[in-house]
């Protein structure tokens, strides 16, 4: 799954926070625009180039982040105002320092060296834009709930604000869609600013169930709160807060701080370049190297917090493995006739009665929830896409079980969804779940049990595509137990305990585990427990004194999906380098690995880096920056 890598900090919403502590104060004693001008600090590495920095920049980065140094650490305003002034100088020396090491490669010469504009393209213009515009309908937003809640008033909300019952848990950093406007949605919003400003009349005409006069309510109280901060400025028209001061200073602020990220990245770059994939063959055979020199206890421990960044690759002592565990938990009728089972009956005739009550189990798709609340989805192939599907082929991923329409009120660009799903009994499950994972295979199912708490299964030591994906598709959508979901390997399965210890798990459960860790391949067996029916597929497993696989590449083909457009691991690689900022993927080993050779390495590199270039422009080039402390001597008592 790849993920556009936005390394943008956002000020602006910060800020809203900011006039919640500052809401009716202000914090300078006049109300000149002449004073808020007034340069508190010029900068320049350079004859030919001056960056000034403004009393109304020192007012700004207070209101976005600078007042949580009081707020929450006690610092006083002395100290706050001295913190984010040397901040802002160390930033502006860095954006002169960057355009000038950039200006060969994007060919800027004479004024246009020091203009930040022609170091960025047109949706890195539109995306700063975005994010001061739709911070400051935010801001206006905020009073707009604030004005409502004050007033008592009570108004209808949209479909989705009003979806009964618990919404699925969804896959770890997955993002709604809706949150996620694209490059041309962005553009179509600035643009509609640009023409129209952001007034009274259009920064929140979208919100439904307000009138008039709460609206520009809403909004004057936004613009009253800028204007005794002296925010505003004198270029401000006195109806669009585009034309403010604050607009144009937060424009500002995120095109540096675009280009402070490029350049980093540019640095970032030359560092990932210089490892090539048999430096990552090399650091998977030292992983290996470390790990077959672990005790037992140090494997246990290792076990126990494995992840695609820190994978366990090697057995030291007993057979330890992993199992996935769908759980068909009981419903509260089962439940209860589960807890009736009389105790004095044998282990057999408790089995058999709780095998006829869980009979009646039925199995929904639980992500009906995610359709409802706008995750992304495909209605025409009923299938989820973006961070909310695991398969690289929309080929593997798990179609919806039901059905998908339009629901009531939707509008066209605007598309909004009902689920129901469908009703399945076991043996309907099992059908649909392993045509999934197995397609048309010949699943071995000789000596897999159907007696007791057993309810069968098969072995398999074929080839399944994208297993792995596959696996958290089916936990995501069936499964009931939470510790199941999010979790990349499932339960840790170890050998059986002896006598002055007790099983972690149900006793069920673990002797099934184990079972299943000696079938291997990608096997399954169906147990029931008090809890429910536990579909349990097989993971991993550590064999004493082996190695889950010998080099990196056996590694990567056992455990993720080659995708069909490249002809080794190593083209696919290549391909990752070639395109970074578009492959941020915790979920990829090699992006991972290459991350974890490069990432700490290239950090400390640019903090030295930066470090260097604003000591040298602070302290050992006189004349660089100068302060003016009297301009902003009133801010350090106010």
């Amino acid at each position: 799954m790849k993920k556009r890598l936005i390394a943008i900090v956002c000020l602006i919403m910060t800020f809203i926070m900011g006039l919640a502590c500052l809401s009716g104060c202000r914090l300078i004693t006049t109300d000149s625009d002449k004073d808020m001008q007034q340069v508190v600090a010029k900068v320049s590495i350079e004859n030919g180039v001056e960056d000034k920095i403004y009393k109304q920049d020192l007012i700004v980065a207070y209101l976005n982040y600078g007042y949580t140094y009081v707020q929450s650490y006690g610092y006083s305003l002395e100290k706050t105002f001295n913190l984010i002034l040397d901040g802002i100088i160390k930033d502006r020396i860095l954006v002169q320092n960057a355009m000038k090491e950039l200006s060969s490669e994007y060919h800027t010469s004479g004024a246009d060296v020091y203009n930040v504009e022609k170091y960025l393209d047109s949706t890195e213009i539109v995306e700063a834009k975005y994010l001061a515009m739709s911070g400051i309908v935010g801001m206006v937003e905020s009073f707009l709930e604030n004005v409502t809640q004050h007033e008592g008033h009570s108004h209808e909300v949209s479909y989705k604000d009003t979806i009964p019952g618990e919404i699925r848990t969804a896959p770890k950093n997955a993002t709604v869609k809706e949150d996620e406007l694209s490059d041309p949605e962005k553009s179509e919003y600035v643009q509609k600013f640009e023409n129209q400003g952001i007034t009274s009349a259009n920064a929140i005409d979208e919100k439904e169930g307000h009138d008039v006069a709460e609206c520009r309510e809403a909004f004057n109280r936004a613009v009253n709160v800028l204007k005794i901060n002296n925010l505003l400025g004198a270029g401000y028209n006195g109806k669009d807060l585009t034309t403010s001061d604050y607009y144009k200073t937060i424009v500002k602020q995120y095109y540096e701080s675009t280009l402070i990220t490029k350049y980093r990245n540019g640095m970032m770059a030359k560092e990932r370049a210089k490892v090539d994939f048999a430096d990552l063959e090399q650091e998977y055979q030292n992983m290996l190297e470390e790990q077959s020199a672990w005790n037992n206890e140090e494997f246990v421990t290792a076990l126990g917090s494995s992840s695609i960044s820190k994978p366990v690759l090697f057995g030291a002592n007993g057979t330890y493995g992993y199992v996935y565990n769908i759980l068909l938990g009981v419903s509260d009728i089962q439940n209860t006739k589960i807890k009736a089972i009389d105790a004095n009956l044998s282990n057999a005739e408790k089995e058999l009665k709780r095998r006829e009550i869980l009979s009646g189990t039925t199995v929904v798709d639980l992500r009906d929830t995610w359709i409802t609340a706008g995750y992304s989805f495909d209605a025409d192939a009923k299938v989820f896409t973006g961070d909310y599907t695991f398969a690289n082929d929309g080929a593997n991923s798990l179609k919806f079980q039901g059905e998908v329409r339009l629901a009531d009120g939707a509008t066209e660009g605007k598309e909004e969804f009902s689920a129901t799903s469908t009703v399945m009994d076991l043996d309907e499950f099992v059908a649909m779940m392993e045509e999934y994972v197995y397609g048309q295979a010949t699943l071995d199912r000789n000596g897999v049990e159907n007696t007791g708490s057993y309810y069968g299964g098969a072995k398999f030591d074929g080839e399944v595509v994208e297993y792995k994906a596959k696996m958290q598709e089916l936990l995501f959508a069936f499964s009931t137990d939470s510790g199941s979901l999010n979790n990349e390997n499932g339960y840790l399965i170890k050998p059986p305990v002896d006598g002055a210890n007790s099983e972690e798990y149900v006793k069920t459960f673990a002797d099934a585990g184990r079972k299943l860790l000696d079938m291997g391949g990608k096997s399954y067996l169906i147990v029931a427990s008090d809890y429910g029916y536990h579909i349990m597929f097989f993971s991993e497993v550590y064999s004493v004194g082996e190695a889950v696989a010998d080099n990196l590449v056996d590694y990567l083909s056992a455990n993720f999906a080659l995708s069909s457009e490249y002809a080794s691991w190593q083209e696919y690689y290549q391909a990752m380098m070639a395109d970074w900022s578009e492959w941020e993927d915790t979920n990829n080993f090699l992006y991972v690995l290459q991350e974890s050779l490069t990432n700490a390495k290239v950090t400390n590199k640019l903090n030295v880096y930066e470090k260097n270039v604003a000591n040298k422009y602070l302290y050992e080039q006189e004349g660089c920056v100068v302060k003016y402390e009297k301009a902003y001597a009133d801010l350090l008592k106010a």
